[in-house]
């Protein structure tokens, strides 16, 4: 983790994390995004994991940290619920219009049927956390259902023709 304080008033984190860990995905280098970003007065450029992969980290962060033991982990509750406020607005909007411009009239769904980078643990996974969060920020709900998740949670089952094989499919909660 890398850590910045450009003033007493701004800081910023970079955290770098390894496939594998905390269920991120083994992404090939062209599905890594490349910005230029103003650190320290120098122009330097920064690789971005797709929307979507970092939407479920920040969420997975939120469910980890709000059902944790210790009290220093549950203290980071509401930034995680800011930094999914800003997601699943600022962020959310920005990525689907680059989605939709770029998506050549591919539906939302199918961004996470997308083997290589959601497994069928992390979507059942998401569609529990996502149920609970939209029950604790309702106001966030219409986000989640724009993503195709909430009152319909993309679920996966096995296909059985070979191990890890799924077939995605819709789950209703509540």
């Amino acid at each position: 983790m890398l850590k910045q304080r450009p003033s007493p008033r701004r800081s910023s984190k970079v955290d770098i994390l390894l496939p594998g860990i905390m269920h991120l995905p083994a992404l090939r280098s062209e599905r890594i995004s490349w910005r230029q970003a103003t650190v320290a007065e120098r122009t330097v450029e920064l690789p971005l994991v797709p929307f979507p992969v970092l939407l479920l980290q920040k969420l997975q962060g939120w469910d980890d940290h709000r059902t944790a033991v210790e009290e220093r982990y549950r203290k980071k509750v509401p930034f995680d619920e800011k930094d999914l406020w800003w997601a699943l607005n600022a962020g959310l909007e920005s990525w689907l219009g680059e989605f939709r411009a770029e998506g050549g009239g591919r539906e939302i769904a199918e961004v996470w049927k997308d083997e290589e980078m959601f497994t069928e643990e992390v979507l059942a996974l998401t569609g529990e956390r996502v149920d609970i969060f939209c029950e604790l920020n309702p106001s966030l709900m219409q986000a989640w259902r724009d993503l195709g998740f909430g009152s319909e949670i993309p679920a996966v089952e096995s296909t059985g023709s070979f191990p890890g094989s799924v077939r995605l499919g819709t789950m209703r909660f509540g």
